[in-house]
């Protein structure tokens, strides 16, 4: 175990200046941490690396309205993106504290490292009828659409990214942020390619780091092409933004600048695009007020939809919460788990409180002993609206350093305790214990990294226990315009039923209430392309090529299988936005005895129905893409058990509507008259029997369509 020197352990206050007041309290502890912790401890929760003998960490920095960024590149700043006033960049580690200094930077957020979070996807999504053009004014595959994907674990020439007929690669761009030597334009870092062939030449970076090809496994649940166990938008165009999670430089500055790549590159080519992010943390205030959520929401809008993995903490009690008013103070102890064979420390953690807006309230650390409750080390308080940083070196009861930064959140007016826990040892007996405390009516919520820690009363008598509750991350679940994604089982086995909720996937709401996940879809031992290097469950042969496909479950796997389904409704529909397709989750979704009444913050507006809604998307279209159809109706549902209706995408006259068996005898007839585009007809079929069936209509104008239709008793 890392030696610690006395020096640097004598338990501090530090004084805060104004100018120290522009870090915010992640960037704080990066700054305390980085001075006296090995790299390999420090990389774990914050983004560093190393580029020609210069350390970074990424960032966003806060400007003001006219700002002059020389500034910032004269310290060796190294800027990316522009969003409005903030721009994304990688400060040298050295200089952090400089740059909050400048007269034109407001304030200074140090990124947080990301967590990584076929058959029967889609029939239990309903898409293969899509595939077919079933009910449909045609079938639908993903053609005309981006979808892109930011992750790890990329084979970007497996052939599941190939076109139908192998001829073509369907990867168009890709950007890998951990390679250095050719940036897109516009960025500092990593290694842009952007032809086929570069593309495939590259095959994958970053295997040395990667175990699961878990980036290689989304994609193609969103987009692959090939094999049984081929994906949904099987012919969209694909972009990757690829990482390596063991490198842990990528963060949530780095993710979102390969969201921005992504929506540009879709901007440049005059396509609708669906980014997919299967990661996220637990580091912010679930509000949807966050950086990330605020700069991720303005990008998005018609033709550009977010979706993100809601979480795996489902069964992890991550959240504290507390009202205040009656109960002036509050106990919970935190539940550590054994992390020294990935560390430099036995037991990690970091936890972020938020309270009320404007609500005072403090927060300490304290050892106790689990049998009688008493104190065995303190720290002093943290108050939550003042900018404090304190490092507490408990001296009875454990050993290592627990780092206290605190601030008023400008954003949310909210008051932001953070806490980073690194300890050598906790003696048996022992409990790591936070007492929250104030007078303020309002809520106090926290959360755990979802890693390696949560909430626990440790058995304790008036000790606060954590719950299951509000444990959708940062990233993928707390976003306004986010579209976020649960799981639940495509197959039974020891880890639930067939069809019912996965024990992992995270629950909402947000903190401030909102409904979340968005929608649920299959999540659990989902088949999908693996990388060459990775153990499999399948393999097939092309060009005497073996390709290896394999199972893996977690909402990792239901955010892709709705992101593909949303590029079959972009190819419908192109203008869709983030409220549109609540608006048709919330009237196509499939419920069930499993669901229950829905919506809820189990299943959100329930199991995505993809041929329900991508009904649905065709019928808000715009007139001008009604119009491009090459159907003048659409019939639906198909077979029918009773009724069926008619959509009508073409306004005609003198309409008349035909049923005819399959001997020629014509067994039902209606005269409709005039119809105009958008509107629907109901047809009752009540008597008719079972079988199949020829459906002609036909109009004075632009309608002439025959179609076959089977009912079903």
């Amino acid at each position: 175990m890392k030696k610690l020197s006395v020096i640097f352990l004598c338990a501090l206050s530090l004084t805060i200046s104004a100018q120290t007041a522009k870090l915010s309290p992640v960037s704080r502890i990066f700054i305390s941490t980085e001075k006296q912790q090995t790299a390999k401890s420090v990389s774990r929760y914050f983004p560093i690396k190393t580029v020609a003998n210069e350390t970074y960490v990424s960032a966003f920095i806060h400007l003001t309205e006219d700002a002059d960024t020389t500034a910032l590149t004269s310290l060796g700043v190294l800027l990316d993106a522009k969003f409005g006033t903030v721009r994304t960049a990688r400060i040298p580690v050295s200089k952090v504290e400089q740059v909050s200094e400048l007269e034109d930077v407001v304030y200074v957020e140090t990124g947080v490292p990301v967590r990584p979070k076929m058959n029967l996807v889609r029939s239990y999504s309903n898409v293969d009828p899509i595939h077919l053009g079933t009910d449909l004014p045609q079938a639908f595959d993903g053609s005309g659409v981006i979808v892109g994907v930011v992750d790890y674990g990329f084979q970007y020439n497996h052939i599941n990214f190939f076109n139908a007929d192998k001829s073509a690669l369907r990867v168009k761009r890709v950007w890998n942020q951990n390679k250095t030597g050719n940036p897109p334009e516009g960025f500092s870092m990593g290694y842009e390619y952007t032809s086929s062939a570069d593309i495939i030449a590259a095959k994958y970076d970053g295997k040395q780091y990667d175990d699961s090809g878990h980036g290689t496994h989304v994609a193609g649940i969103a987009a692959g092409a090939h094999s049984t166990y081929y994906g949904i938008a099987r012919e969209a165009d694909i972009a990757l933004v690829s990482y390596d999670l063991q490198d842990m430089s990528t963060d949530n500055v780095s993710i979102l600048n390969g969201v921005k790549y992504i929506f540009d590159y879709a901007t440049s080519v005059g396509k609708p695009a669906v980014v997919n992010l299967s990661l996220g943390i637990h580091t912010g205030p679930h509000d949807g007020t966050s950086t990330f959520d605020r700069l991720a929401d303005a990008m998005q809008g018609d033709g550009r939809l977010l979706v993100g993995a809601a979480g795996n903490e489902g069964d992890w009690k991550i959240h504290y919460s507390q009202q205040f008013g009656t109960t002036s103070e509050s106990k919970t102890c935190i539940d550590l788990s054994d992390v020294s064979d990935y560390s430099d420390y036995k037991y990690e953690s970091w936890i972020d409180f938020w309270g009320e807006p404007n609500q005072a309230y403090t927060v300490k650390v304290a050892i106790i002993n689990k049998s009688t409750g008493a104190i065995l080390s303190q720290s002093s308080s943290v108050s939550a609206l003042s900018y404090e940083d304190i490092t507490f070196l408990p001296t009875s009861g454990a050993s290592g350093e627990i780092y206290i930064s605190s601030e008023k959140n400008a954003y949310n007016q909210k008051g932001n305790v953070s806490i980073a826990m690194f300890l050598n040892s906790l003696n048996s007996n022992s409990a790591v214990t936070l007492i929250i405390q104030s007078s303020q009516q309002g809520r106090i919520q926290g959360w755990t990294d979802g890693q390696s820690s949560a909430f626990t009363n440790a058995g304790l008598t008036g000790y606060v226990d954590g719950e299951l509750g509000f444990s959708v991350g940062e990233i993928g679940g707390t976003g306004n315009n986010i579209i976020s994604v649960g799981a639940y089982h495509s197959r039974s086995g020891s880890g639930g039923t067939q069809g019912a909720i996965a024990y992992f996937s995270s629950i909402g709401p947000t903190a401030d209430g909102r409904l979340k996940p968005d929608i649920t879809a299959p999540g659990y031992r989902t088949m999908s392309s693996v990388p060459d290097y990775i153990a499999s469950d399948h393999t097939e042969t092309y060009a005497g090529q073996t390709y290896r496909y394999a199972y893996m479950y977690g909402t990792s796997m239901s955010a892709p299988a709705v992101t593909g389904i949303l590029a079959l409704w972009l190819q419908a529909n192109p203008a869709l936005n983030p409220s549109r397709i609540r608006q048709i989750f919330s009237e196509t979704q499939s419920a069930d005895a499993q669901t229950g009444a829905l919506p809820n913050n189990t299943w959100g507006y329930g199991k995505i129905n993809a041929q329900a809604g991508i009904l649905k998307a065709i019928q808000i279209l715009s007139t001008e893409h009604l119009k491009a159809l090459p159907s003048a109706i659409i019939a639906y549902p198909n077979p029918t058990e009773g009724a069926f209706k008619l959509l009508f995408t073409r306004n005609d006259t003198d309409l008349h509507v035909a049923i005819y068996a399959v001997n020629g005898q014509k067994i039902f007839d209606r005269y409709l008259g005039t119809v105009s585009e958008r509107q629907e007809v109901d047809i009752d079929t009540d008597n008719i029997a079972a079988g199949a069936y020829i459906v002609k209509v036909n109009g004075s104008n632009a309608i002439h369509e025959t179609f076959r239709l089977l009912v079903k008793r």
